[in-house]
């Protein structure tokens, strides 16, 4: 839709300032063929960042889990006790609030 736009609004300056409207419309082609390419390149340099905020944020889950199941004295602390209950909520909401940091930076906006 900003395509658009802009293309509209280039024809619209053309129609007061005059010119070549078949070179605005070559460079209008060029801009917007660059804001694609950009978009590509920006979402290839931007998985491998995804990925490791996927790993990391699972792993915590994973190792606990894991750990939950092959020793559950472990976790008995953590469930039993109030402040275990507080400190395993207070746990999962940084590890919350990490995957919003990382999805926030991983996903950039461009307009």
């Amino acid at each position: 839709m900003p395509d658009a736009c802009l293309f509209a609004a280039s024809a619209c300056l053309h129609r007061e300032v005059g010119g070549n409207f078949a070179e605005l419309l070559d460079q209008l082609e060029l801009t917007i063929r660059s804001r694609f390419e950009l978009k590509r390149e920006l979402r290839t340099m931007t998985a491998e960042s995804k990925f490791s905020g996927w790993i990391l944020g699972f792993l915590p889950m994973a190792v606990g889990g894991g750990l939950m199941l092959l020793n559950p004295e472990y976790f008995e602390i953590l469930l039993d006790n109030s402040a275990g209950r507080v400190l395993l909520y207070a746990a999962l909401g940084m590890q919350l609030l990490g995957f919003f940091f990382i999805h926030m930076l991983t996903h950039p906006k461009i307009r």
